[in-house]
């Protein structure tokens, strides 16, 4: 018999954006108010990131413009007029969650596994954790 191939059923939780609201009153890449959260790990395939504060970081804009567009691949001109890249908004946030966001690298650590969460951390946000941060398993 084979297994099945679906994974857990992800964690919906309608209040965790309001909280995340609550908890933090810029974007997490260039200081704006924030408009809107973004899931740090995507709650499609293949991540099915969960709605919990843990992986909700707050960002300006939406999906389509501002920091949280960049962080979709959109065109993006800040609110100072300076471009930024996708990458560079992702290396931002990355900055921010390694410097205020232990809850989230916990998090994806411990939805994705130890090696295989670092390696998101690094590719996507190119957050490279030290090398003695506690595993959390």
């Amino acid at each position: 018999m084979t297994p099945d191939p679906k994974p857990a059923p992800r964690i919906r939780n309608p209040v965790a954006l309001a909280r995340a609201r609550l908890l933090w009153d810029e974007c997490a890449a260039c200081g704006a108010p924030p408009a809107n959260g973004h899931h740090v790990l995507p709650k499609g395939s293949p991540w099915f990131g969960d709605d919990v504060e843990a992986n909700i970081v707050m960002v300006c804009g939406t999906g389509t413009f501002r920091c949280h567009g960049a962080l979709h691949g959109n065109p993006y001109v800040a609110h100072s007029g300076q471009r930024w890249t996708q990458n560079e908004v992702r290396a931002a946030v990355g900055a921010f969650i390694l410097a205020h966001r232990d809850d989230t690298v916990e998090y994806v650590l411990t939805k994705l596994g130890w090696t295989a969460g670092r390696q998101y951390l690094r590719t996507h946000y190119f957050a490279l954790l030290p090398d003695d941060y506690a595993n959390p398993a």
